[in-house]
């Protein structure tokens, strides 16, 4: 009775300590607690690891910054299905131009050379033109598969064109500067889209090829319109033209002056390439029974190889590749189609091509076009299907920055 007595009064002495005082040291508790219960023991600190060393980017490998901009919202599934696509397009491109040059070979090894006269040399080097400027185009923002189509275009025209001047119907002059010119181009923009020029050897390039492309334009749109000689004014005109234009961005900064030249050479060889059909569509509509020479077959490989570019087109925001392989696939390929469908053959009295066949490649084209511009919206954010293109030429959405490589 006793004990318990003195205990009862312990344990009322230590209850009344004023707070702060205590008969055990403060660690004790604690570390009594830790011992009974080891889940509840403080974890030890972990030792200091030393900083990881950042590896440095390969070559050919964008900027952080340079990459999310580039590829569409949405993750990378969508961006990866359009580069897929537009390295498909090599395949209709590469066979676009063998029909006409294997024709032109029979011709030549029979000595026929009079029948490669029907051959508009004037179209296939503002064909070779144009794909020199798309590559400078692609070359600056480093879309290497674009690229290589556009290399698989120059060396097929480079070779109808060989054999135009074989059979002597193109000027000697006019082939070895196109050869040279393209040949050069070539060069430089592999070398730029693979990583091997910084942009303070490609800003002169690009000026230089851009100035190339203001000049030629005219000089193709007048050949290709007009058979009278030659004349440096149209040239001449375009050059004040874009000197007039290039002054507002000028005026605000050398970045903006520089981001406007490097939009030259894309619409010129867009220009080039809207240009070409037009007179070739006057022809046929005007004439609906003469159309026997159209080769069918040529026509869809070009509307298959324009369609397969267009999803990355879009994915990229380019304006002036959307418009041209968009506009390649309608006025070269689909109005093409038209002309056959409406045109009957003088001896048969048949269309060139059935209506059936028209309707079916016509639902075709229309169902790829709008699953291109779905996937494109839902991988952008966009409401509506329609607001791709609109994102493209009005939208807020600025061109996706050219990558840059470390030195």
């Amino acid at each position: 009775m006793r004990l318990h007595s003195a205990a009862a009064g312990g344990l009322q002495r230590a209850a009344a300590r004023p707070h702060g005082r205590s008969a055990l040291p403060a660690t004790a508790p604690q570390s009594l607690a830790a011992r009974a219960h080891p889940a509840c023991r403080a974890p030890a600190p972990a030792p200091l690891q030393p900083a990881a060393r950042r590896p440095r980017r390969p070559l050919h490998d964008p900027p952080r910054g340079a990459a999310a901009d580039a590829a569409p919202a949405g993750g990378g599934e969508w961006p990866a299905l359009t580069e897929r696509l537009l390295a498909a397009s090599s395949l209709p491109f590469t066979f676009l131009a063998l029909p006409q040059i294997i024709q032109n070979h029979a011709n030549i090894a029979a000595g026929a050379f009079g029948a490669l006269e029907a051959i508009s040399w004037v179209g296939y080097t503002a064909a070779l033109f144009g794909n020199a400027l798309m590559c400078v185009h692609f070359a600056a923002r480093a879309e290497l598969t674009a690229v290589n189509v556009q290399l698989i275009g120059m060396a097929s025209n480079l070779a109808v064109l060989g054999q135009l001047w074989w059979a002597k119907v193109m000027p000697t002059r006019v082939y070895a500067g196109a050869l040279a010119v393209s040949v050069a181009i070539a060069a430089v923009g592999a070398l730029r889209a693979r990583g091997r020029l910084d942009a303070r050897q490609w800003l002169p390039f690009e000026a230089l090829a851009a100035l190339f492309g203001v000049v030629a334009v005219p000089q193709i749109v007048a050949g290709t319109l007009s058979t009278s000689a030659p004349n440096l004014a149209p040239s001449l005109a375009a050059v004040a033209a874009a000197a007039l234009w290039l002054r507002g961005p000028a005026a605000r900064s050398v970045a903006d002056l520089q981001a406007a030249v490097k939009t030259v050479p894309g619409w010129c060889a867009t220009a080039m390439f809207a240009l070409m059909p037009l007179p070739q569509l006057v022809k046929n509509f005007g004439d609906l029974s003469g159309l026997a020479g159209l080769s069918l077959g040529t026509i869809l490989l070009a509307t298959l190889g324009n369609a397969l570019c267009i999803p990355r087109a879009l994915a990229t925001r380019d304006p002036s590749w959307s418009f041209g392989c968009t506009w390649g696939c309608l006025a070269m390929g689909w109005a093409q189609l038209l002309c056959l469908a409406l045109g009957r053959s003088p001896e048969t009295g048949a269309h060139f091509l059935p209506p059936p066949a028209f309707a079916a490649a016509t639902a075709a084209l229309a169902g790829y076009l709008f699953w291109a511009m779905t996937a494109d919206a839902r991988a952008k954010g966009l409401a509506s299907p329609l607001g791709s293109y609109a994102d493209v030429f009005g939208g807020g959405r600025k061109l996706a920055p050219p990558r840059e490589w470390d030195p």
